[in-house]
């Protein structure tokens, strides 16, 4: 009976709620591919998402001479943060690089420290700071976060962005995937983050057709603009507060 008492609970729908009132803030992660942050900074900016970028993180150097991405994150007054990523770095050491960047922005540690607190929870949270952030957006962050980073960031959401239609082609380069296997359907899964590598619980998908005249290249341009979609339909039901948790599940109320 305690094993089914068990069960039930954890079939309950537990709602993803941001804040009570007001836009929600969120972090973007990033690595070269900017198609998925642009489509954010345009939304956000045209009000078209209730959100409000606090940050921007990224293993890939962009700068004002060389990325309007760059630009465009000026322009609205978003800080930009370059964290370098492999080439001999530990996942430890810009892991903690993150984790300053975070406790800098939430407040929680002064700006020379690296002491790796947990983030308050949402109800001890300022939110008079508009840097505090609600959740983590992996727009296309091409670098898997430990299992210890994502215990310390809960119980706030984080939510990634996989260029492929999950179950199917999990992990790297899932173009390559669906060209090799021939498949006449491809997709982009926004998702829920967790310990398990692209098995989070799914919050939005898009699909589209190929066939055997289109290539890698063809494969990669149109899953580029499923994702994009995916990804910001994901953002504005985590941010209006329309996603419930179920298990492995969701549930997003319309």
């Amino acid at each position: 009976q305690q094993q089914q008492q068990q069960h039930l609970s954890q079939r309950q729908p537990q709602k993803v709620v941001l804040r009570p009132s007001g836009p929600a803030r969120m972090a973007v992660f990033a690595s070269s591919r900017d198609h998925c942050l642009n489509d954010l900074i345009d939304k956000c900016r045209g009000g078209d998402l209730p959100v409000q970028i606090s940050y921007v993180v990224s293993n890939y150097l962009r700068t004002e001479e060389n990325s309007h991405v760059y630009r465009a994150l000026s322009r609205l007054n978003v800080p930009y943060h370059y964290v370098q990523c492999g080439k001999g770095r530990l996942r430890e050491e810009w892991e903690a690089n993150i984790r300053s960047i975070i406790q800098q922005k939430d407040g929680t540690v002064a700006a020379e420290t690296t002491v790796s607190a947990p983030p308050p929870p949402p109800s001890a949270r300022d939110n008079s700071n508009n840097n505090q952030t609600d959740f983590i957006v992996l727009a296309r962050f091409m670098q898997i976060l430990s299992p210890e980073f994502l215990s310390w960031y809960a119980p706030r959401p984080i939510i990634n962005i996989h260029h492929g239609l999950l179950p199917s082609f999990k992990g790297s380069n899932p173009y390559r995937q669906a060209f090799d296997a021939g498949v006449k359907l491809i997709g982009a899964t926004a998702h829920f983050v967790t310990d398990e590598l692209d098995e989070g619980p799914i919050i939005e998908q898009r699909a589209t057709c190929v066939s055997h005249r289109d290539s890698v290249r063809d494969v990669r341009i149109k899953s580029e603009t499923l994702e994009a979609n995916a990804l910001h339909d994901a953002v504005r039901y985590v941010a209006e507060n329309r996603v419930a948790r179920v298990g492995g599940r969701t549930i997003v109320f319309t």
